[in-house]
């Protein structure tokens, strides 16, 4: 139903084959017909299965990291190895996230007595990726 348009960038494309640069706006990447994908249920359950099993793998080639890092936590300082955090997803939805604790148990409850004082235990400091906010 209705007329099918194409704008200038998708004629160049079609008839030679490239774009300029000129007329390559900074929304044709994520609006360009390769993103379809996401449009069709049954490519988007194609899609989520092919992540799951991505994930699943790459888990398991990781999985002596993983295990390492856990032992460390649990061997430089008390308390649980993981972090929960609530987090909010795809059409709002709640889900866990569980991370390796990288600070004292409890320290988002605690208040600094000094601004010098490290909340983060000895192997923490090598988790983190980034300075944690303040």
């Amino acid at each position: 139903m209705g007329v099918p348009v194409m704008d200038l960038p998708d004629c160049y494309e079609r008839w030679w084959g490239r774009i300029p640069v000129s007329h390559v706006r900074g929304d044709w990447l994520a609006l360009s017909k390769g993103f379809d994908l996401i449009h069709s249920p049954f490519q988007v359950h194609v899609k989520r299965l092919m992540d799951i099993a991505l994930s699943v793998g790459l888990m398991i080639l990781a999985l002596p990291i993983i295990v390492a890092a856990a032992i460390a936590v649990r061997v430089t300082s008390p308390g649980p190895i993981l972090f929960k955090q609530q987090r909010v997803g795809q059409d709002g939805k709640n889900f866990t996230v569980l991370k390796f604790r990288t600070m004292v148990a409890g320290s988002e409850k605690r208040r600094p007595l000094h601004r010098e004082e490290r909340r983060a235990h000895h192997q923490g400091r090598r988790l983190h990726a980034h300075k944690p906010p303040r």
